[in-house]
């Protein structure tokens, strides 16, 4: 769902907008799987599945074409996470040493040989591949409804929702396990949108716009009962630029820069009409902006509602930076285009800032999430600057989709490479000037508010743990003016003048801003919210920030400092400006080397060995002495260099030795080098198989190493977590929250090959004030009809995750269905939640 803008005229009802997480269950029986398929298969995330208020129609005609979007894993993701985190920290010897997209295919992209296996099976289920991004992470496809269905196991039928037609999956996406465990998500299988609303101009904005559209100054009619009426000097009582400018002390930034030299990119999925964009220029004797529009997936065919979204980013970036050039990357209202959508802007590299007004809820859209986040990391390594906006349905993220009472934040705003931002109601004094402002809440339901929150993706940032202490990262950041009826703007739609509001102002702003500041700055900026809170957590905080201390979201309140409501506050832009760019970026490292690996994979049954032979190059200065280290083993497992260091030039062997008890899965092995002046690491692929064991349908991915949910089946809110873990380096979490009645699981389907003993280490962590939950470990014989409970923990007070085993008697032949769920009692309370982690699920073949 996107962040609509929001205008003066009145609130907006629920979105009929689904991105479906993979549903433990579907309505209907699926298709068969392919036969490719019916051996080791494995679970994937992607759009399959439907919300309960769609009506079937029937099974969609065989024949009927669709497109898909397949994106894979970096082949080296915790190392990719690592340095997006390192060229962010102001402490860290690389911050601000960016690389360009050659450099991240090389370092962290999926391999061609990966890409390839991806392609082969596609092309071996009759699907025709039509291209690849840039950096390697999205495949896309064509076939028939019923080629699509025999290569991912699910089943397309046609609904209606919201009186529209759409197709859907039915199912869980399952692939061939070598195939699966390098692919994040599947999306296309659905054709719905992202978000479906409508608004016109001096109108009410139809259900789903994130915001309302503003009063008609011409039109005469009245805005939304018991609120203000704009008061701006634009031509419809909304903000002008100039208003804007006085309010937040922006005069001296946007003179003297106005981001001459920088690109403001934008996430859209509408189009917009240049002679709108040519009157608001025009009015306000701004110069002139004719945007690039990179179309993705074609592009949009015809205007929709989404237009007042995309004319207000446009005008709200050039408010600040007049002079940036723009770039709307313009994009069909689906899941797969978002998917690659994200991809072409990692990989073009053309924008210094991107702003997004399009929104997921995290706990009602979660599945393309991760395949965005690799994105963002990249995009963040390369020096693009992310701001999001954070939702306008307060603490319910999901509001949009007629939950207003699970309460979840927005995504992508909730990421940490992602500045978040909130919307305030500005109130100006004489000459425009700054007088007040309080958190923009124009009701208590629908889209009407500052959205906030805690994610439940992404723990808290170590930037942020000075004012957060919840284990989750909070949102917004900052904020900005956002009340249509007092902080919107004026913008020209078809003709005619609107005061247009929302978190859909506020971001784009947001983002001119920060084009000025890069331009002062003479580069790019990457990830600021380090530097943000560095900043705001000093004694420049009340020179540089307006604190919004006054009013709400109704679900957080507005408090000295950093809240849940509007973040940090709002700029005073000149002051501000120069403190986020005079922050020093340490020199590149005089003496520097690069390290690889080959070959870079290798596989071997567990108690044996296998070597790689790790080579170092001069890239500049001198050669120095390298000392070599590994991280990521498994259980049982070794690494040794001969020798332990080289120096720069020359190689050494790494050896890898496995024991009998390592378990068998897919590992990645981190190798790094250091010396005096820099640090550089390359990934090993590490396969390990059981003696008799590793082609059974026994347990799979039981220690979640492979960094994935692979052959996993998740319900509600799951992940995998790097702590706290029973052993290697992952660990599966279960909740906070979930579905229904807050309940969140994951599950796999099994058959022994022997009898033995099935071993789970689980634990439970009961988190907050006033945690309450109940999780339970389960394990249904399907060949005998017969069940046990092996865990049944409770939460009822604090308590930190410490692991328990839990075990069972197998018999050989026999189908077991092993489910482990949580059922967090206490997410709507502040701060408290109950949490299930699962790790190290073994049998006597478990791979």
């Amino acid at each position: 769902m996107w962040a609509l803008p929001l205008s003066a005229a009145g609130a907006v009802t629920a979105a009929a907008t689904i991105l479906s997480v993979v549903p433990a269950a579907a309505s209907a029986a699926p298709a068969g799987p392919a036969a490719s398929q019916t051996t080791n298969a494995v679970g994937v995330a992607s759009d399959a599945g439907h919300p309960a208020r769609a009506a079937r129609v029937g099974d969609t005609a065989a024949a009927t074409p669709m497109s898909v979007a397949i994106a894979l894993r970096p082949r080296d993701a915790a190392g990719l996470e690592q340095f997006a985190k390192d060229v962010s920290d102001p402490a860290s010897s690389l911050f601000r040493h960016f690389i360009t997209p050659a450099e991240f295919n090389q370092r962290f992209a999926a391999t061609p040989g990966q890409v390839d296996q991806v392609r082969r099976y596609l092309a071996a289920q009759g699907l025709t591949v039509t291209g690849v991004s840039g950096n390697r992470q999205v495949v896309d496809a064509t076939g028939s409804a019923a080629q699509i269905s025999a290569a991912f196991g699910t089943h397309e039928a046609d609904y209606t929702l919201g009186g529209r037609s759409y197709r859907m999956a039915e199912g869980v996406v399952r692939l061939p396990a070598d195939v699966a465990g390098l692919v994040s998500f599947v999306g296309g299988l659905s054709d719905a949108p992202v978000a479906t609303h409508g608004a016109q101009a001096g109108q009410n904005a139809q259900s789903g716009q994130l915001g309302q559209v503003g009063q008609n100054a011409q039109s005469g009619q009245s805005g939304q009962s018991g609120a203000a009426q704009p008061g701006g000097s634009g031509p419809s009582g909304g903000e002008s630029p100039s208003d804007l400018i006085n309010a937040y002390s922006m005069s001296n930034t946007v003179s003297s820069q106005g981001g001459s030299g920088k690109t403001v990119g934008m996430l859209e999925f509408d189009g917009f009409k240049q002679s709108d964009i040519d009157t608001f220029t025009r009015q306000f004797s701004l110069p002139g902006i004719t945007p690039t529009v990179a179309k993705v997936d074609g592009g949009v065919t015809s205007l929709g509602s989404g237009q007042i979204e995309v004319t207000l980013d446009i005008d709200s970036v050039a408010v600040y930076a007049p002079k940036a050039a723009q770039i709307v990357y313009e994009a069909p209202n689906t899941d797969s285009a978002w998917t690659d959508e994200w991809a072409k802007v990692a990989s073009d590299n053309k924008v210094d800032v991107f702003s997004g007004s399009w929104l997921l809820g995290e706990s009602c859209e979660s599945s393309p999430i991760a395949a965005t986040h690799d994105d963002v990391n990249q995009m963040v390594s390369q020096g693009i600057t992310i701001v999001s906006a954070s939702g306008d349905w307060g603490g319910h993220g999901c509001g949009y989709n007629g939950d207003n009472s699970t309460i979840t934040a927005d995504y992508p705003a909730s990421d940490p490479g992602i500045t978040g931002v909130g919307g305030t109601h500005l109130t100006t004094g004489s000459g425009g000037g700054y007088s007040a402002e309080s958190v923009w809440n124009s009701g208590s339901t629908g889209n009407t508010r500052s959205g906030g929150g805690y994610s439940s993706v992404y723990a808290t940032p170590s930037w942020q743990s000075a004012v957060n202490s919840n284990k989750m990262r909070g949102v917004p950041d900052v904020a900005d003016a956002a009340d249509p009826n007092a902080g919107g703007l004026s913008i020209n739609l078809n003709g005619g003048w609107e005061s247009v509001g929302g978190t859909s102002e506020a971001a784009p702003l947001w983002g001119g801003y920060l084009a000025d500041a890069g331009q002062l700055a003479g580069k790019r900026l990457g990830n600021l919210n380090p530097t943000i809170y560095q900043v705001a957590g000093s004694s420049k905080y009340a020179t540089d920030f307006h604190d919004v201390t006054q009013g709400n979201n109704d679900t957080y309140s507005a408090t000295t400092g950093w809240d849940l409501a509007t973040g940090w506050g709002t700029p005073i832009g000149d002051k501000l400006i120069g403190d986020l760019t005079n922050v020093s970026t340490p020199p590149p490292p005089t003496n520097d080397f690069s390290l690889t690996l080959a070959p870079a994979s290798g596989s071997v049954q567990a108690g044996q060995s296998v070597t790689s032979t790790v080579t170092t190059k001069v890239t500049s200065g001198s050669a120095e002495s390298i000392t070599l280290s590994a991280s990521g083993l498994p259980t049982g497992a070794t690494a040794t260099f001969n020798p332990a260091s080289v120096t720069g030039g020359a190689s050494s062997t790494l050896t890898i030795a496995t024991t009998s008890s390592t378990p068998a899965g897919t590992y990645t092995v981190t190798v790094t080098g250091a010396d005096t002046d820099a640090t550089h690491s390359a990934a090993f692929s590490l396969g390990v198989t059981t003696p008799g064991g590793g082609g059974g349908n026994d347990v799979k991915n039981g220690g979640f190493e492979s960094g994935t949910l692979g052959s996993w089946t998740r319900s509600g809110t799951a992940s995998v977590v790097t702590a706290p873990v029973h052993g290697g380096g992952y660990a599966a979490k279960i909740g906070p929250g979930g579905s229904g009645s807050y309940t969140s699981g994951l599950s796999q389907t099994f058959t022994a090959t022997s009898a033995g003993p099935l071993n789970v280490w689980y634990a439970q962590a009961c988190v907050g004030q006033f945690p309450f939950g109940f999780g339970s470990i389960t394990l249904t014989d399907n060949t005998s009809g017969t069940s046990q409970t092996l865990a049944q923990p409770q939460c009822s007070s604090p308590r930190a995750a410490s692991y328990v085993k839990a075990s069972a008697n197998l018999v050989s032949g026999h189908s077991y269905t092993l489910a482990a769920q949580n059922q967090d009692l206490s997410s709507a309370y502040f701060g408290s939640s109950s949490v299930l982690y699962l790790d190290d699920v073994t049998d006597g073949s478990s791979v």
